[in-house]
């Protein structure tokens, strides 16, 4: 049970006070988990590390439930998954409410337009950085312009599938459960549209929150949930604030569109196929 707490406590901390995503999580995950805990070796947190660049979701979840799995099994694993999410889940929900408020402060909305190129900026560097990298090959060439391709087919020929008006969505307060029969299954709707979207956008990203941007735009644009200057400020907030980038995303887009329920299940739908693969990693190891 100690070790539990522990792990728990621990992954807390990095979630909490770490910012900028799971490439700063990191160095902080490895100074606590082998420097100071000495859970794992230098040569762990290398091999760790590489696994987590190599398979879907967050990177800084699946060094989590990396850790958790070898001190604590399954139990451990579990913890420190839900360590290191939960606190960058209530800050953003918190932020989630009163967001809309804030940017009603000129100073603050005119702060957010400036951080929005910041952002562009930022997303720009990391696409050149990807290209350069990529194998001088026409394979490679032919796949990085198909999916460009596809991206944009996408996002100009989406269909919203939420099904729900913005009458609906205003309806789902905080801790609010859809009571109606009508309005029950809307949200049914929108649960599942949000849960299985952001479960496919982490199935398919790899190499952290960046790689996962372009797939949470066509998706939030596609069904209608955000606008594209909404989008901006969320990733410009996902930045700013502690714990994985994807997971903040995530929290507040499922917050915005059905509240506390939405968000929690956005951020589970984010978080299970990295904390499932990687458990199916561990096991064969």
């Amino acid at each position: 049970m100690n070790i539990l707490i522990s792990l728990f406590l621990n992954f807390a901390k990095v979630g909490l006070f770490t910012f900028g995503g799971g490439y700063a999580m990191i160095s902080i995950i490895e100074n606590i988990c082998v420097e100071q805990k000495k859970w794992i070796t230098h040569d762990d947190m290398m091999n760790v590390t590489v696994i987590a660049e190599s398979t879907p979701g967050p990177i800084a979840i699946n060094c989590a439930t990396f850790v958790g799995h070898k001190q604590g099994g399954i139990p451990g694993s579990i913890v420190a998954t839900v360590g290191i999410v939960l606190p960058s889940f209530v800050v953003i929900y918190l932020i989630s409410s009163v967001l809309d408020h804030f940017l009603e402060i000129t100073l603050i909305a005119n702060a957010f337009r400036g951080i929005k190129i910041g952002v562009g900026v930022l997303i720009l560097n990391v696409a050149i950085t990807m290209l350069k990298k990529m194998p001088k090959k026409p394979l490679p060439r032919i796949i990085a312009g198909c999916s460009c391709a596809a991206m944009l087919c996408i996002n100009l020929f989406a269909w919203n599938f939420s099904h729900c008006s913005d009458a609906d969505r205003r309806r789902c307060e905080p801790w609010h459960f859809p009571v109606s029969e009508p309005e029950r299954r809307c949200f049914q709707m929108i649960y599942l549209k949000l849960f299985w979207d952001f479960f496919k956008v982490s199935c398919f990203t790899f190499g952290g929150a960046y790689g996962a941007i372009p797939l949470i735009r066509d998706m939030v644009l596609g069904n209608g949930w955000l606008t594209d200057e909404r989008l901006a400020y969320m990733i410009a907030v996902s930045e700013s604030t502690p714990g994985p980038i994807m997971v903040n995303m995530a929290t507040y887009i499922g917050s915005d569109q059905a509240g506390f329920w939405g968000s929690l299940i956005a951020t589970v739908g984010v978080v299970l196929p990295a904390y499932l693969v990687i458990l199916l990693i561990v096991s064969i190891l």
